[in-house]
This record gives C-alpha cells, structure tokens and sequence, in this order.
C-alpha cells in the first residue's frame, strides 16, 4: 500500500510539473487555448490537494469551491 501511495504521489507531482510547464508553454508560444485552460484548472486542484491535503480535497465539494474561488 505505501508503495503505491509514493506511486502516485510521485506520478502526481511530475504530472502537476508537467502542467506548469505546458501552460506557460502554450501561454507564451500559442496564446490562449482550451488545452491550457485545462490544464490551469488542473494545477490549481493540484495545488489545493497540497495545500489542504488529499483527503480532504478527495472529498468532492471542496475542489469546486477551491476552483470557484480561484477563477
């Protein structure tokens, strides 16, 4: 089980580096597109999962509202 946690953990936080990356990417190059527009919203869920912790983001309501607050 903790292996699997570190897993995906792991796989997590490349995927959020991987949206950082790929936003100001398309941001700067491309202009605005829908991709980053996914992607925006994306890591702003993965930085309410670090800052609030996973369960408590897991829950369901509570990435709506942090989305909604941040848009």
């Amino acid at each position: 089980m903790e292996l699997f946690l570190w897993t995906f953990l792991g796989a997590f936080l490349l995927g959020m580096v991987e949206a950082i990356f790929g936003a100001l990417k398309d941001t700067l190059w491309e202009g605005f597109s829908w991709l980053t527009f996914v992607r925006s919203h994306f890591l702003i869920v993965a930085i309410a999962v670090i800052l609030f912790g996973p369960m408590r983001v897991w829950g369901g309501w509570d990435v709506l509202i942090y989305v909604n607050i941040l848009d």
